[in-house]
């Protein structure tokens, strides 16, 4: 059986759903649905503040929008970090 292995930044995104859902980290895939994990508007955008604020980015309101599973939150804060990084080395990004 083949076991996946994910990131920190995965593991700690379904942490995060897990604590606020309140069901089992072990019951978030990476494809999971925010629909299916009953994750409202209001939960996602509380969901992107929470991890902005633990990385130190700002994840794009129209991102925000785009965002339809836990693999796209998880993407859209390495989005960000990748960003952050670039424009600490001093390139420019659109």
């Amino acid at each position: 059986m083949w076991r996946i292995f994910l990131t920190e930044l995965e593991e700690e995104c379904i942490r995060r759903i897990a604590a606020e859902k309140m069901i089992p980290a072990k019951s978030i895939t990476l494809d999971s649905t925010l629909e299916s994990l009953a994750i409202d508007s209001l939960d996602r955008v509380t969901l992107a503040f929470d991890l902005e604020e633990k990385y130190g980015v700002e994840i794009p309101e129209a991102k925000l929008h785009q965002i339809t599973t836990v693999r796209d939150v998880a993407v859209a804060v390495e989005q960000a970090l990748t960003k952050k990084q670039m424009t600490a080395r001093g390139v420019h990004t659109a």
